[in-house]
Parts: C-alpha cells; structure tokens; sequence
C-alpha cells in the first residue's frame, strides 16, 4: 500500500507503525455493503485503526449519578455489551459533544469509558470536571487503553504469550447499518506488533479511521468535531433517531430547549446523507447553500457539513445539517452557490416531520 492511497497529515499511532493503513479512497466501499457482509460476516471482518478518537475514563462511587445529569441519554438503561449514544450540551441546547458510552466493566475499578474525537477532549474533560464539585468522581484521559474498530464479528484472538485479549471480553455492540463494534486493547508495544501479525497472518489489514466515520455518515449517526462544538441542536442532526436521546430520563443541560422542539414545534434542519463531486478537501462546518431556497438572500448558506469523508479521487460522501423542507429536494451546493451539488443518499431511517 502506498503512501498516496492516504489522505495527507495523518497522524502516526502505535497500531500504524507495522502496516500501511487502507484508506477508504483506496477500496472498494461496495465490499462493505450491508447486504453482503450480513450475509457472510466470517469473511468479511474489517478491523479499522480509531487512534484519532480518544479514550476518557469516568470512575468513582458516583460516576454513574454524575453523567446521568449530565447527557442526553439514559445511562440507567445502557448495558454491559452495548455502545450507547449520548449528546452532552450546553443550556442553550446546542451539542458540544457527541458521546459513545460504555461500560467500563473490564477492569477492576467499574466505571465508563467515553470516546470522542480528540480534537474536542480535553475541552470535553475540563468543562465535565467545572461540575463535579464535591461528587465522587474523577475523569481522566485514559492511556493504558487503545481503540479498534470491528466491521462484522469479533473474533478470539491470541495476541502474545503473556497477554490474550478476548474480543468478545472486550468489544462493544454499535448500532449500525452493517454489524459493528468498539474494541477496547490494553495499550501496549507487544499488542500493537502482534496485532499487526495476526492481520497479516489472517489475510485481513487494518482499515484507516475513516472507514469507521464513512459508516457512521451511512449510518445517518452524526459526529461534532472543533469546528462544530456548540453549533448543532441533536434533534437538527437527527440524534433522537438514531437512540441518542431519552425524553423520559429527567433533566441535563440543554434538556428545555431539546425537550420544547419534541413537544412544542419540530426541527428546522434535518441531517441528509449525500455524495459529491469536488476538487476541493470537504471538511465538518463546511457551508451549504441552495440558490432556489424560498426567501433566501443572495448568497445565504442552507446549512453545514456535519462530517466527510473522501471516497475516490474527487469523491466524496459526507452528512450535512440543512432545512428540513430539503432534505428530500431542492439544489444544494458546497461552499457556495455556484459549486459542485450533492447527490442525496437514501438515510437508513424515516424522518418523521411531525415530530
């Protein structure tokens, strides 16, 4: 594999060091479509590298009380196997992070993991630990853990002589439109090589992190990145639809306004799924604009990128947050109105405009 099948100023992590990584731009995406992978997942394993994701570890006696408060999801609910969603905002309602939680009931001390993009974790850290106050918790950046993603099912694997991981110990179930899981390694040199050989001896490889953001985007499940934080409402980038918020659990910040949109109106922007064409790199909090848009002002933006991933030499699949009048049709462009127009994907999901 070589170096121009990935995409420029990719960071180097442990897991990368031994093998190229296979970027999405660079295989073919059919190979992972949900049709087929569900019908032969025992060939069709894809582990992918999630080093750009970061590990937070959340612990103590009231951990679980603590992030109850503060999420949008029911934690009480959440399951020792399961990968839950959650949004964490601020009292405006607007999303600051988007949250997948799990269980830490690998080790001793039983507490969560949270797991987001690390361009938003150490503000994440700092603002979670402005409202401790005086409860029984600490969080922490966790760096004894690594991240992998699965594509279908997680296999035993023995990794060195002295240290086995057990995926089906390890991993957690995410909600998806093809079988996928959260992997979560003791973060060692050893792990690191010997997982390498053990891809390379099972014919699989080890896929590069945007595969695991392009099923995300095919999933129709949104991601806030830096560029992001503080922009979107859940309900706008269709978090209730894909089990991210419980509108029985009681109260977190923002829980006014996300609860007011459900019972008192409906969202003005919705989340789409599109592909495009462009010469140009297509990032989060890119602006989207619709030249026939009713009552728009001449060059208005509709709406933003909500996540991107480049699939071919100037392809790109991508979510974007835009009315909810046009998420169904209507001309829209990227980064104005004169450039390249997206072409929608179905969502796996219905939107239901009365909601």
């Amino acid at each position: 594999m070589t170096s121009s099948q990935q995409p420029p100023n990719y960071q180097n992590g442990s897991l990368k060091d031994s093998f190229d990584l296979i970027h999405p731009s660079a295989i073919n995406l059919e190979s992972i479509d949900p049709g087929l992978i569900v019908a032969d997942t025992s060939q069709r394993n894809h582990l992918i590298d999630l080093s750009p994701l970061s590990l937070i570890r959340v612990s103590g006696d009231q951990a679980q009380s603590f992030l109850q408060g503060q999420f949008s999801n029911d934690i009480n609910i959440l399951d020792k196997n399961h990968c839950q969603l959650h949004a964490y905002c601020n009292p405006k309602g607007r999303t600051l992070a988007i949250i997948r939680l799990v269980r830490k009931e690998v080790c001793q001390d039983k507490g969560f993991w949270m797991i987001v993009p690390k361009d938003i974790s150490e503000s994440l850290i700092s603002r979670l630990k402005m409202f401790v106050m005086r409860a029984k918790v600490d969080i922490q950046l966790d760096t004894e853990h690594g991240l992998l993603g699965m594509v279908g099912e997680a296999p035993h694997v023995d990794l060195t002589a002295d240290f086995t991981v057990d995926f089906t110990d390890f991993k957690y179930r995410v909600d998806s439109v093809v079988p996928r899981h959260l992997i979560i390694t003791r973060f060692q040199d050893t792990v690191a090589k010997d997982t390498a050989a053990y891809l390379e001896t099972g014919s699989n490889s080890l896929y590069h992190s945007d595969l695991w953001r392009w099923l995300d985007i095919q999933s129709g499940i949104p991601q806030v990145y830096a560029q992001t934080v503080g922009v979107f409402i859940p309900q706008t980038i269709n978090l209730e639809l894909v089990d991210g918020i419980s509108f029985k659990k009681g109260c977190f910040p923002g829980q006014e306004i996300v609860a007011r949109i459900k019972y008192l109106g409906k969202p003005k922007q919705r989340l789409l799924i599109a592909e495009v064409e462009s010469n140009s790199c297509i990032s989060p909090g890119d602006e989207i604009y619709s030249p026939a848009q009713s009552g728009q002002r001449s060059g208005q933006k509709s709406g933003l990128v909500v996540d991107a991933v480049k699939t071919g030499d100037s392809q790109f699949q991508l979510s974007a947050m835009v009315p909810a009048t046009m998420v169904e049709s209507g001309d829209l462009m990227i980064g104005s109105a004169a450039g390249p127009k997206l072409k929608r994907i179905d969502l796996p999901y219905e939107i239901n405009q009365a909601q």
